[in-house]
C-alpha cells in the first residue's frame, strides 16, 4: 500500500490531444492480458472453461468472454458474441462488463462508434465510481461525443475519476498510480504530483515484474522509454520490452 501522498488537487486538461493521451493510457490499462498455451484470461482459465462457466451463469466468465471476442484476444474477433456476453453480464450489474460494453461501443463494433450506447454504459459503471468509466465520460462531455458538450460536467467527471484512481493507487494498484500520474502530467502543471505517482507506479511495477508479471514488464519498458518517474533509459526500456515478449505478453492489436 502506498503512503506519504502529497496534498491532492487535480486540474482539468483543456486540450483535445491531452485527452487522447490519457484515454490511450486508460484503454490500454483496462485491457486484460491474455497469454499462455491454451489460456485466454489473466487468471489462466482456458477458453473452454470460460465457456462452461458462462453457460452456468458465471458473470465474471461472461465478462472475460466479452473482452476475448470483442477485442480479439487469442481468437477471431466476434463482436456479436462480445455484445451478447457483455450485455448479459452488464444487465446483472457487473461493473467491468458495463465498462467493457461502453468501450466496445466507443470503438465501434462495426467500425462506427455508437456514442450514445457508449455513454449509457459508461454512465452505468460510473454509478459505482468505476475510474475508467468516469474518465471516459469526462472525455465524452469535453468533446461532445454522444452527449451535449459540457465543460463543467467534463471537469466534474475528471475529478471523480482522479479520486477513484487515487483510492485504487493508495491500495497499491500500480496501473491506477500510473494513470493518475498521467492525469497530473497531462499539461505539465502538476509536475510534483505526477513525479510522485510515477515513482510509486515504477516501484510497484518492478515488484510485480520480479514475480513474472509480463504486463508490468511491458509497462516498465514504457516508463523507462518515456522517463516516467525516472531518467529516460532506452537500454533498460529495451531490456524490459524483451522480457515482456519472452513471457508472452500480448498487446491488443487495436492499440498498436
Amino acid at each position: 500500500m502506498f503512503s506519504d501522498t502529497p496534498a491532492e488537487h487535480c486540474f482539468f486538461p483543456e486540450k483535445p490531444l491531452i485527452w487522447l493521451a490519457i484515454l490511450f493510457c486508460v484503454l490500454f490499462l483496462s485491457s486484460a492480458v491474455f497469454a499462455g498455451s491454451g489460456s485466454f484470461s489473466s487468471s489462466g482459465i482456458s477458453l473452454s472453461e470460460l465457456l462452461r462457466l458462462a453457460e452456468e451463469g458465471d458473470s465474471d466468465a461472461k465478462t472475460e468472454l466479452g473482452y476475448i471476442y470483442g477485442f480479439g484476444y487469442g481468437v477471431e474477433q466476434d463482436t456479436a458474441s462480445a455484445i451478447a456476453y457483455f450485455s448479459e453480464s452488464a444487465r446483472e450489474g457487473n461493473v467491468e462488463a458495463q465498462f467493457g460494453l461502453g468501450r466496445l461501443f466507443l470503438e465501434g463494433p462495426d467500425g462506427e462508434p455508437d456514442y450514445a450506447s457508449a455513454a449509457y454504459w459508461f454512465s452505468q459503471a460510473a454509478l459505482k465510481e468505476h475510474a475508467d468509466a468516469l474518465l471516459s465520460l469526462a472525455d465524452m462531455y469535453a468533446q461532445g461525443l454522444g452527449l451535449e458538450k459540457d465543460p463543467e460536467k467534463a471537469k466534474a467527471f475528471f475529478h471523480r475519476a482522479a479520486d477513484a484512481f487515487r483510492k485504487e493507487a493508495l491500495n497499491g494498484n500500480a496501473l491506477s498510480a500510473y494513470t493518475l500520474a498521467t492525469m497530473y502530467a497531462s499539461e505539465g502543471l502538476e509536475a510534483e504530483k505526477a513525479r510522485f505517482w510515477f515513482q510509486k507506479a515504477l516501484a510497484a511495477f518492478l515488484d510485480e515484474a520480479e514475480q513474472g508479471n509480463s504486463n508490468s514488464m511491458y509497462m516498465l519498458g514504457l516508463m523507462y522509454q518515456n522517463g516516467d518517474g525516472t531518467e529516460p533509459d532506452l537500454t533498460a526500456a529495451e531490456a524490459w520490452f524483451q522480457k515482456a515478449l519472452e513471457t508472452s505478453l500480448l498487446v491488443p492489436s487495436s492499440l498498436d
